[in-house]
């Protein structure tokens, strides 16, 4: 199979992709056959050596990956070949198989695009991980919608998206007037955007 190789630690750029065997799952391990993989930041930093996730060279990077079971391991009942799933890796997913313990796979409803699933998990976890157990907000507190904050684009519009799941107010400020079409000027969201402005015109515009 192809995958995407990290052979010594630094810039995109270093990756190479290669030929190599086909994963073969242990007990407790199921085999993905990829069918996408989200690039996050997590996968430029693991290639540099500057993530809290450290495996030996040479590896494949993919932290996360939609595709269908190809095999599975002794004592993995709740999957079988074929089955959609979800799976998230830590590293291996830019190949065209990877294998993953299967308490870290979830099966994927039919009509979700794989594409779109692919890039769910880290992103939309991070969020939700974000608001309940750090910032511990509840039912109607207000949750900010930035984009950016420093150098580094956030998931900040997430929490747009989570809002009727949480209960919360998504409020639009600044940074996110581009991406969510609030005109310069105005508080007012787009009719059908799903946001509430609490903010004045001069923190808009």
């Amino acid at each position: 199979m192809k995958a995407v190789l990290c052979k010594q630690h630094g810039a995109p750029e270093m990756l190479t992709i290669e030929d190599v065997p086909s994963p073969q799952p242990k007990a407790d391990d199921v085999v993905v056959a990829v069918h996408a993989a989200a690039v996050n930041f997590p996968d430029t930093l693991i290639i540099a050596n500057k993530y809290q996730l450290k495996p030996a060279l040479p590896f494949s990077p993919g932290g996360e990956v939609t595709g269908t079971i190809k095999a599975v391991g002794i004592g993995v009942s709740d999957f079988a070949p074929g089955d959609r799933v979800i799976a998230v890796c830590g590293w291996g997913g830019f190949a065209e198989e990877v294998v993953v313990p299967h308490t870290r796979v979830v099966h994927l409803q039919k009509g979700v695009p794989m594409d779109a699933a692919a890039a769910l998990v880290l992103t939309y976890g991070t969020t939700h991980y974000a608001l309940q157990e750090r910032a511990r907000l509840r039912p109607r507190r207000i949750a900010a919608g930035a984009r950016r904050c420093g150098r580094h684009r956030l998931v900040g519009g997430d929490p747009t998206h989570l809002r009727e799941h949480l209960g919360l107010t998504v409020a639009a400020n600044r940074a996110t007037r581009a991406a969510v079409g609030v005109q310069v000027g105005t508080t007012e969201p787009p009719a059908g955007s799903g946001l509430r402005s609490i903010a004045s015109p001069a923190k808009i515009g």
